[in-house]
């Protein structure tokens, strides 16, 4: 299973490169959803996202903006890419 959490776009609107996508909606980080993924990508640095709770209940996380490493949370949850 594939989602996606992003708190400015609520649903994937249509679009010619991606036309698959269009309708998903945004999921809640809750820490229920969160240990319910294998890994969790961080993509995009919001501020509105809870790092040290979405590292605490992830499996996996993989950083590519090195979000947890400004926010200098230490995990060998984190993989920093």
């Amino acid at each position: 299973m594939i989602d996606y959490h992003d708190p400015f776009i609520a649903v994937v609107p249509n679009t010619r490169e991606h036309a698959a996508l269009a309708g998903r909606r945004s999921v809640s980080l809750t820490t229920e959803a969160i240990a319910g993924y294998d890994a969790v990508l961080i993509a995009t640095d919001h501020d509105t996202v809870d790092y040290p709770a979405l590292v605490a209940a992830a499996r996996l996380v993989v950083d590519t903006r090195n979000v947890c490493g400004r926010a200098r949370i230490e995990s060998d949850k984190v993989v920093k890419t």
